[in-house]
């Protein structure tokens, strides 16, 4: 009598450490399998072989994510726009350029007179010696255009760059006096 209560008791042991060891590995490697979703352990009235015990496939693991959510995505849920539909509404605040006439927002730089900058920008750094692109004048800059009357007394200590081409109407000798277009 005592021998088949030890047997069985050891029998429904192996069946825990087998199960154990299964629910360890699959949470392990692969994620709690589907049947941890319900909600406390449930106890079986009666097994294939008789025995009742307890079932493990019942422990409660839901809502938990399978994957890490990444950084990028994590910031841009968290900083999206309260209103979506904010950004399908018209623009209000653009106005035009009083240089060019072409349309830009409200207190930021014309697109179009910026890109004229740009090019012409470009266009003085070509002018200069290529010694400039490794070691640049920490003295001020005087530039030339052609067309213009060489005064080069009157760049006395400054370095002087001569563009080939016509000074822009829009780029003034005196940059602190305001240009005519």
């Amino acid at each position: 009598m005592a021998t088949a209560m030890l047997l069985k008791c050891h029998a429904a042991l192996q069946r825990f450490e087998t199960q154990l060891i299964r629910t360890v590995q699959t949470v392990l490697w692969r994620g709690p399998p589907p049947a941890f979703a319900m909600a406390g352990m449930e106890t079986t009235q009666e097994r294939n072989d008789g025995s009742s015990g307890l079932d493990w496939d019942g422990l409660c693991w839901a809502a938990v994510p399978k994957k890490r959510r990444s950084i990028e995505r994590r910031m841009t849920r968290r900083m999206q726009i309260p209103k979506h539909y904010e950004n399908a509404l018209p623009k209000k605040h653009i106005v035009p350029c009083l240089t060019c006439g072409h349309w830009h927002e409200r207190s930021t730089i014309c697109g179009n007179c910026y890109e004229r900058v740009k090019k012409e920008t470009a266009a003085i750094r070509d002018a200069m010696p290529e010694e400039w692109n490794y070691k640049a004048p920490r003295g001020e800059i005087a530039l030339i255009y052609d067309g213009e009357e060489d005064q080069r007394p009157m760049y006395e200590g400054k370095y002087v760059v001569e563009v080939k081409k016509e000074r822009p109407l829009w780029f003034s000798k005196n940059l602190l006096i305001k240009a005519r277009s």
